[in-house]
């Protein structure tokens, strides 16, 4: 059936069907970790936190992103190194320590 030949009403009332389903699936504010608490890590005082980035190739990208990193670390204090794999495997990637 087409747009045309459909009736006005039938029309108006598929859509505020639909429109009334998605809103409805939007508003729901459950969720399974309700009550859950976020973990806290605490640093010893003096010790350095030390993240690492493997991606999977190099490129143009991680290279702009290694400036940044840099930057980050200057500011933060944070040591932060980008490690690439030789192949870029995620067994490889996997095995990397910082």
């Amino acid at each position: 059936m087409l747009d045309s030949e459909l009736h006005p009403n039938a029309y108006a009332a598929v859509v505020t069907c639909s429109l009334s389903l998605t809103l409805t699936a939007c508003g729901s504010t459950t969720s399974s970790s309700e009550g859950a608490h976020p973990t806290v890590h605490k640093i010893a005082a003096g010790q350095t936190i030390r993240l690492a980035f493997a991606p999977n190739a190099p490129a143009a990208f991680w290279e702009m992103a290694g400036h940044g990193l840099k930057k980050f670390e200057k500011k933060t204090g944070v040591h932060v190194e980008l490690k690439y794999p030789p192949t870029g495997s995620v067994e490889e990637q996997n095995q990397i320590e910082c």
